[in-house]
């Protein structure tokens, strides 16, 4: 199959705050990887490449929970749990690959799915927060 940067995260979800929003964009550009090496739908070496993406994510989770922390964010309890939720969604999916013995375009859309949902319901919460508590210009550059 061929590809051409498909996923793509909307403007609309950009937090801005420069770390999470280039973590967010390099999490897509994986996943975009993983479709261009699709043959015949199917990605031979997913167990490989979807490994390193869940800990890649968990990785992202951890930076985005340390600016939470040090923005004194009170959603922050909540949005790990969701952050948790997430990767033992993705492990599952994983497993179910596995038993498969391959996985699909599908599944990497599912993966895309999931940083959307991050995005939209907890990520622009904090956005929120930090707006309201006037502390955007604080935690832009970070």
């Amino acid at each position: 199959m061929n590809f051409v940067s498909p996923l793509k995260l909307p403007v609309a979800f950009e937090t801005g705050i420069s770390s999470i929003d280039q973590e967010h964009k390099g999490l897509i550009a994986y996943l975009n990887g993983y479709l261009a090496s699709c043959e015949h739908s199917t990605i031979s070496n997913f167990d490989e490449l979807f490994t390193a993406f869940i800990s890649e994510l968990e990785h992202h989770f951890e930076s985005e929970e340390m600016i939470m922390q040090e923005a004194g964010y009170p959603g922050l309890e909540k949005h790990a749990r969701h952050h948790q939720h997430c990767l033992d969604e993705l492990r599952r999916l994983l497993e179910r690959c596995r038993s498969r013995g391959y996985a699909g375009t599908g599944d990497v859309i599912t993966f895309f799915q999931k940083i959307i949902d991050d995005v939209s319901k907890a990520d622009l919460r904090f956005v929120d927060y930090l707006m309201a508590e006037d502390k955007m210009t604080e935690f832009k550059a970070r």
